[in-house]
């Protein structure tokens, strides 16, 4: 019988230990969300498909993670619209 590793289970046993063996500094998981969804848009993803990759349903909410200066944020919401 296969069992469900819980989310605090997964943190505590493999993503903290890991960020520690890197050197990196502690943040929760979703704080990778805003990583991804920068560095995906600034490499020219498709919102569409960026959509579907972090499971979000409009724009709007995609574009609470981006985290740049205004007039590169300015540029891709042109873009998407």
């Amino acid at each position: 019988m296969e069992r469900k590793q819980k989310p605090d289970n997964f943190r505590k046993r493999q993503y903290y230990p890991t960020l520690e063996r890197l050197g990196m500094r502690k943040l929760n998981p979703h704080c990778t969300r805003h990583t991804f969804i920068t560095r995906a848009v600034k490499q020219g993803v498709d919102m569409d498909e960026l959509l579907r990759l972090v499971g979000h349903v409009d724009k709007e909410t995609t574009q609470l993670y981006l985290h740049d200066d205004g007039d590169t944020i300015r540029n891709i919401v042109k873009r998407v619209r």
